[in-house]
């Protein structure tokens, strides 16, 4: 995972440098294990696209994304990562209701006694 603060905007260029870096020295490490044919990715969380992301003429979104590809990467960005969240939270709330709805025919089931015998 390479972070980066929000507010920097660093060549598409030099975040492939970096993750090479990264992806290789993992697959050293990895090569040395049970896993060493694991498949690697790396997310670079953003704030802000590459330079290179607004060039509608040249690389634009598709070609930093192919090229980041070549290195195992991928970008998420901050504001992607929080939508997601905060999605899958309110999903997971959504859920959580059923089971609690369930939990008490569950309990009323566990907690029921046959009448007296006479």
């Amino acid at each position: 995972m390479e972070l980066k603060r929000a507010s920097a905007a660093i060549h598409v260029d030099d975040l492939m440098k970096q993750v090479r870096k990264y992806r290789d020295g993992v697959k050293r490490i990895l090569e040395k294990t049970v896993y060493k044919n694991w498949p690697i990715e790396i997310i670079c969380l953003l704030g802000t696209p590459p330079p290179e992301w607004k060039d509608a003429t040249g690389t634009g979104p598709k070609g930093v994304q192919e090229s980041l590809h070549t290195v195992d990467a991928r970008i998420v960005f901050y504001d992607d990562l929080l939508t997601n969240a905060q999605q899958a939270y309110a999903d997971y709330l959504e859920e959580h209701i059923k089971v609690d709805k369930l939990w008490e025919v569950f309990k009323a089931i566990d907690d029921f006694a046959p009448p007296p015998q006479v």
